[in-house]
């Protein structure tokens, strides 16, 4: 068993180093996080109705370190809730790609999807809709370290 385990690691080294010397680049995962605010006047046609509008807000994400990041990006969400009162409590969801980059470089992309609760105060025919989240992903990226 010892011998095939050995056999196994000699193997696995073998094949890393010819990948590093083919010039092949590893992935590895990297967290990145940010907060993502979401505000936006949406329109109400009367009480008892269904209202669709949007919302939107600019996110940007980076890891621990810093140097990986996605660039400031403006995220605009559609937003359908039925309106049965002066209080608007709705959940979206951004579903969109962000692209990442390590110093510059393009390395991957990141499809944020996080839910964000959006609440607001009916006013005449319009709610102003208000949320935020903290979002945080992990992305498989290509690394040449």
């Amino acid at each position: 068993m010892k011998k095939i385990i050995a056999f196994f690691m000699f193997s696995m080294s073998v094949l890393s180093f010819n990948a590093i010397a083919d010039g092949e680049v590893s992935s590895k995962s990297v967290n990145l996080t940010g907060y993502l605010n979401l505000s936006g006047s949406v329109y109400v046609p009367n009480q008892n109705s269904y209202a669709s509008g949007y919302v939107g807000g600019w996110l940007s994400l980076k890891d621990s370190t810093g140097k990986y990041y996605t660039n400031n990006t403006y995220i605009n969400v559609n937003v359908n809730f039925y309106v049965n009162g002066s209080y608007v409590y709705v959940t979206v969801y951004p579903n969109q790609y962000l692209s990442v980059y390590k110093e510059g470089k393009y390395v991957g992309s990141v499809y944020i999807n996080q839910s964000v609760s959006l609440s607001g105060w009916v006013s005449g025919n319009y709610v102003n809709l208000n949320g935020s989240s903290y979002i945080s992903q992990f992305v498989y990226v290509s690394d040449e370290d």
